[in-house]
């Protein structure tokens, strides 16, 4: 048991370091996450003890908006008869309500902890970086795989989970960059070398959507910098950050021919014609915008929500192009693939506003260039084209992020 006399601010930390390695190995070791989540509890509610059952919240408002999404959640899971779907989807979204309810209080870490933990955080990202390169390497001088550095095949601590991987190592990328920033030369000899790797994974992971909230976010960050006069030279390191973007993406066949697809896509979801295309997106967004327009207000259920976007797939008998033939959608279980839509289906305008209210309420606080309103930026066009919400990883890396970034953004400075 932990007594009165023993800082809880130690536990916090130990708690938090369970939960962020629980993020990369959350579909092997899935009771990790359980035991940080409750190790968290725990303290908050030794803590809710020696402050007199009294807690003072940074932003009160976004624990009511989360704390009205899962009452959203269980009223309507309570008119499902499919309770069993409806209890795992509960389970699953649970870190997103008790996590922030146990970080976001005043006084959860000091300046110097954060800083600590940010540092245990890159670190588990690096490593995991490496793992993904030696692993591909590997895979690539034994078994002859030439497709190993690319995208799906790259993960190899996370299995086939590329989108969070890519969302990982981005914000390990600013993490880094601001370090850097902040830092004497000497300091950052490590972290240049730490940089390059996690920019070498992030290419080859080729999550389009990321590369270029990468390459739109550093430019603004550059932009900022040169009109407040401060040290770096932006425009060299535009250029070389730049082209040796462009070098990993365009010599590599598999990451080309992802871009080509990409147009093809753009061309199937604005023209609306009948192409070829690897990406299934453009086809879920138009049914899911007409089941949006039918249920606009209170929204159909999770489960609901689901079976209705399967069955008008399958009824559409919609295809995609899967590299060799044709091949029904439907076949595939996908979900929403964005998730302003899907809790906008799940739950309607209510539930979607409260989504969306996450990411706009706290712009009000953060300053343009600190890595809470960065974090903010990513996750948001994340969103646009994943839904989030219905993988653990996703589940508990934003409510652990978000939390941290949101509630300590005035004391970050990663020294």
């Amino acid at each position: 048991m932990i007594r009165s006399s023993v800082n809880l601010e130690h536990h916090r930390i130990i708690a938090l370091i369970l939960a962020f390695v629980s993020i990369f190995i959350s579909d092997s070791i899935k009771g990790l996450t359980f035991t940080s989540i409750l190790y968290l509890g725990l303290i908050f509610l030794i803590h809710l003890y020696h402050n007199g059952f009294k807690i003072k919240y940074n932003y009160l408002s976004i624990i009511v908006a989360l704390n009205l999404f899962f009452l959203m959640l269980v009223i309507r899971g309570a008119c499902s008869l499919n309770y069993k779907f409806v209890l795992k989807d509960l389970i699953l979204k649970l870190p997103l309500l008790l996590i922030p309810t146990f970080i976001m209080h005043k006084g959860f870490l000091s300046k110097v902890k954060l800083n600590y933990l940010i540092n245990f955080f890159l670190i588990i990202a690096l490593i995991s970086a490496t793992l993904d390169l030696l692993g591909s390497l590997i895979d690539n001088i034994l078994f002859n795989q030439s497709g190993s550095f690319f995208y799906k095949d790259l993960t190899h601590l996370m299995t086939n989970q590329a989108f969070y991987k890519s969302w990982i190592y981005l914000t390990s990328f600013f993490l880094i960059e601001k370090k850097i920033y902040n830092n004497s030369y000497i300091k950052n000899k490590a972290w240049y070398f730490y940089l390059i790797l996690i920019i070498f994974s992030i290419l080859l992971l080729l999550s389009r959507v990321f590369i270029i909230i990468m390459i739109v976010t550093y430019i603004i960050i550059l932009i900022n910098r040169v009109f407040k006069s401060q040290r770096i030279s932006p425009l060299v390191t535009l250029f070389l950050f730049t082209l040796f973007s462009l070098l990993i993406i365009f010599s590599n066949k598999y990451s080309k021919k992802r871009f080509n697809d990409l147009v093809l896509e753009a061309k199937s979801f604005l023209i609306k014609k009948n192409q070829k295309n690897t990406n299934p997106r453009a086809h879920i967004w138009n049914i899911g915008a007409s089941i949006i327009k039918s249920n606009f207000i209170k929204g159909l259920g999770v489960d609901m929500a689901d079976n209705v976007l399967k069955s008008r797939l399958k009824s559409n008998q919609i295809k995609l192009w899967n590299g060799s033939e044709m091949e029904l959608i439907y076949k595939r279980n996908f979900n929403y693939h964005n998730q302003f839509m899907q809790s906008f289906a799940e739950l309607g305008f209510i539930g979607f506003s409260l989504i969306l209210y996450l990411f706009i309420y706290p712009l009000f606080k953060v300053k343009p260039n600190d890595i809470a309103f960065i974090f903010l930026f990513i996750s948001f066009f994340g969103f646009l084209t994943e839904s989030v919400f219905e993988r653990q990883a996703g589940v508990l890396y934003f409510s652990i992020m978000y939390s941290l970034f949101i509630n300590l953004e005035k004391e970050i400075s990663l020294q």
